[in-house]
């Protein structure tokens, strides 16, 4: 899973959201002889990723459960967070205190990761036997939240869990502008009439589909009917044909923690018409939820979670996964011939997207709601006359731990929750 820097912003928007927060941080991967030699025997994949990762050894995963049962043991939360599934595999064999609820949360089952990046991402070796793992771990938990709809259908079959113990928590946009609504809508109203501005931001250039990205620029161009029409390039550097600098600006990366290109992507986001991403794998996409902040709508392919980020119609447009260049060139025209107003209705729809439920504060009230609704209810929700009362979530203290924020997925962090004393 690729968490893009998600982890701070999950501790903070959990933190935000309940009285007491407990993070087990850093967890390390246990490096056993003999599985660190057989991981330096077998190599790596071209991507530069082990063969055999060190965190899926069975050595490492039993080290990951002791560290958060002792977790448990000494902080004695009400509830339990764990961010993907590594420090649950086998918590059972060594957590033995009182009994309290557990929840895992992912973008997507490690299978369904690995089943959709499978022309990105090589099957690494051990797999069959962690995903049964993961299995068998997501089954004993009292919930498990996933990012998407799309990812909670494939965990429901998957794992064979009843529908009522799997939910759903979309994850927040993590740059986000800083402006009023008024004056994102206004941002909205002052994109240029006379021409079309694309954005497209992506560092895997094949993935996210880059050179159909070109094409669709240069079929929108050669119609006609938008006036000129301008791409923008953020995040790769990939070669142009001659002429297409006419058209075409490439920036490379731009860093967001470097004040000049940060407010460069800004200023980028404020002022394109869409984003264009028609990505071949996608387990969330944050980008997409960004875009929608910015009030920009998102244009991309119907393939693993998008639909349920980018609502087709709504808040940007999703095609279907055969679709051509020529396909996104006629979404985009038909849209933009139903007159201004059409347009700024779908870039006013993302932006209340973002604010209803693609934001962080939102994923911290989603996940503390969840689960709260498994605990018992403290004595202070009955009144003298035996009636209940709604429980307050903002009493509740969690333990959860957190994943490195790369593909690999090895965990390295811990929330718990529990009612303030």
């Amino acid at each position: 899973m690729a968490w893009s820097g998600s982890a701070i912003e999950i501790s903070e928007a959990l933190s935000n959201a309940v009285e007491r927060l407990t993070i087990v941080d850093n967890l390390p991967v246990k490096k056993h002889p003999v599985h660190a030699a057989v991981r330096l025997a077998l190599g790596r994949f071209p991507n530069n990723e082990p063969r055999y990762p060190l965190w899926m050894s069975t050595p490492a995963l039993h080290d990951f459960a002791q560290r958060t049962a002792k977790a448990i043991e000494q902080h004695r939360p009400e509830a339990l967070l764990c961010i993907s599934s590594q420090c649950l595999v086998y918590l059972h064999e060594y957590y033995k205190g009182p009994a309290i609820p557990v929840f895992s949360y992912s973008d997507t089952p490690w299978m369904l990761f690995l089943e959709l990046y499978k022309d990105f991402w090589p099957y690494p070796v051990g797999t069959a036997r962690y995903a049964a793992r993961e299995r068998a771990a997501i089954r004993r938990c009292t919930g498990a939240i996933y990012a998407t709809e799309w990812a909670r259908q494939d965990a429901i079959r998957r794992f064979e869990l009843p529908p009522e113990r799997v939910h759903v928590q979309s994850m927040g946009a993590s740059w986000i502008p800083t402006e009023s609504e008024s004056e994102i809508e206004a941002t909205i109203l002052a994109r240029p009439r006379n021409r079309v501005d694309i954005l497209y931001i992506g560092k895997e250039w094949k993935r996210k589909s880059g050179p159909m990205v070109i094409e669709i620029a240069r079929q929108l161009r050669a119609s006609g009917r938008v006036g000129d029409v301008k791409l923008h390039i953020v995040g790769a550097n990939p070669e142009l044909q001659p002429g297409d600098e006419a058209f075409i600006q490439v920036y490379g990366l731009l860093r967001r923690s470097d004040p000049t290109e940060s407010a460069l992507l800004r200023k980028l986001l404020c002022e394109s018409h869409f984003l264009l991403v028609p990505t071949s794998a996608e387990c969330f996409g944050l980008v997409f939820a960004e875009a929608q902040a910015f009030g920009v709508p998102p244009i991309s392919r119907a393939v693993g979670a998008v639909p349920s980020v980018i609502l087709d119609g709504e808040t940007g447009l999703v095609l279907p996964i055969e679709a051509g260049a020529e396909a996104y060139v006629q979404r985009i025209l038909d849209l933009l011939a139903n007159g201004r107003d059409e347009y700024v209705r779908m870039a006013l729809a993302g932006r209340r997207n973002f604010r209803q439920h693609l934001n962080w504060p939102a994923f911290g009230q989603g996940i503390v709601k969840t689960i709260g609704e498994s605990l018992p209810l403290p004595a202070s929700a009955h009144d003298h006359d035996g009636h209940v009362h709604d429980g307050d979530p903002d009493v509740l203290h969690a333990l959860a731990p957190l994943p490195v924020p790369s593909h690999s997925r090895a965990p390295s962090r811990s929330h718990s929750f529990r009612t303030g004393s």
